[in-house]
């Protein structure tokens, strides 16, 4: 039986708290962040929750995890194995790249870093902030 490829959501704040991480989430072709992220609050009901708002061309923009919400100049930022996303959650396929693989999507929450700036000021523009 070959292993099957699976998705872990990592979720960071600026806190001391350690991330909370989403394990076994099942992967299969063209899945998208947002579809990974249904799939895992449907696995997890009451310990992971979050908000998507569809304002853009680029997609929807996730701007609440876990009660959190996006508020200047702090804000969820994602990334696919470590590669910040150029498009909105509902836009950006989760690719695996070898049988029995484990993709990992990152959200951060915090002032974003220069890797992140540019995908935050997507988010702002989209949301009129």
């Amino acid at each position: 039986m070959s292993e099957r490829n699976t998705i872990s959501i990592l979720i960071s704040q600026e806190s001391s708290e350690p991330p909370k991480q989403l394990t076994g989430i099942p992967w299969y072709p063209g899945i998208t962040v947002l579809q990974a992220m249904v799939i895992a609050q449907s696995m997890h009901p009451g310990s992971f929750s979050f908000r998507v708002l569809y304002h853009s061309f680029h997609g929807a923009f996730v701007d609440m995890i876990d009660g959190v919400t996006d508020a200047e100049p702090k804000y969820w930022t994602v990334s696919v194995s470590n590669n910040p996303l150029p498009v909105g959650v509902s836009e950006a396929i989760v690719l695996e790249e070898r049988q029995g693989e484990n993709v990992e999507i990152q959200w951060r929450f915090g002032v974003p870093e220069a890797d992140d700036a540019a995908q935050a000021s997507r988010k702002t523009a989209a949301l009129g902030a």
